[in-house]
């Protein structure tokens, strides 16, 4: 089985990418929208220290909100440097579909709603706060968690992969390149021995969505799995972490034990796999 197949749709999504994708292009786009965004975090979370948000909720909406500066910045690099709106960043239509958008979350969804059921009969996992409270915060944290999961597909499999597609053919380039930076971008030192497992996570993660993205040939549906794992992994089940505030449940996991947590990642690494297995046969099965 070969992966990160490009679907004709994915060589018509970068075709207009191939006159101005240079290396160096590249690196001082994605420059100036890590730049924008690292500033704009420190703005925003000033400002909510300033207005006595909670840390637990308020803060990290907040944080996830942020993440809205990152698509402008894109957006940016896009128009000054490659001589291309911003909106082709999503996919040939340059826009996003409702149909693959759905279906991704759907899929998410379906698979860890069947490994989560059996849970809730067999061990319940802690519930963290009130139905109640947990539902007055959706219609904010939902649409937080829809700019946070679209800005990192824009960034990494739009712009970044989309660009290394247009210049070169070898995927170690195109996709492991871009899918091994956003694990790298996940490496957190306060999680000691288990910082490179986050790090193996994070960058299957990018190498599922990325071979998604090449071969449906746009941000759509990955965008779709993307923040549907998030919604599971942030308002769902979390790990209890600094970003776990939101969630209606959160893992009976002691956040000291090295070897509870390494547990925990090797699970979303697992469901990870699944999904995009899964992914995988109904795209082949759909091309016969």
């Amino acid at each position: 089985m070969v992966l990160a197949q490009r679907s004709e749709r994915f060589e018509a999504w970068i075709a207009p990418m191939r006159r101005r994708a240079t290396l160096w292009r590249v690196v001082i786009g994605a420059g100036l929208a890590g730049g924008l965004w690292i500033a704009a975090v420190a703005a925003f979370l000033t400002l909510a220290d300033d207005v006595g948000l909670s840390p637990e909720r308020g803060v990290v909406v907040v944080y996830l909100v942020s993440f809205a500066v990152l698509i402008v910045g894109a957006g940016a690099a896009m128009r000054l440097l490659h001589d291309l709106p911003g909106s082709r960043l999503l996919g040939p239509g340059e826009r996003v579909d409702a149909g693959p958008l759905l279906r991704g979350i759907l899929v998410v969804a379906a698979i860890a709603g069947a490994l989560f059921l059996p849970m809730l009969l067999v061990e319940p996992p802690e519930r963290q706060q009130a139905v109640a409270t947990w539902a007055l915060w959706l219609p904010a944290a939902l649409p937080a968690l829809f700019v946070q999961a679209t800005a990192e597909e824009v960034v990494f499999r739009g712009y970044f992969q989309g660009m290394l597609a247009a210049r070169y053919a070898s995927r170690l380039v195109w996709w492991v390149l871009p899918a091994a930076v956003f694990g790298l971008l996940h490496w957190n030192p306060q999680m000691g021995e288990n910082a490179w497992v986050m790090v193996a996570a994070a960058t299957l993660m990018g190498l599922a969505l990325g071979d998604v993205a090449a071969r449906s040939g746009g941000l759509s549906l990955p965008i779709g799995l993307h923040f549907a794992n998030n919604v599971w992994a942030m308002l769902v089940m979390a790990t209890p972490s600094q970003l776990s505030g939101l969630a209606l449940f959160v893992s009976p996991l002691d956040p000291d034990d090295p070897a509870a947590i390494r547990a925990a990642l090797f699970g979303n690494m697992a469901l990870i796999a699944v999904v995009w297995g899964v992914y995988i046969v109904i795209w082949r099965w759909r091309r016969r």
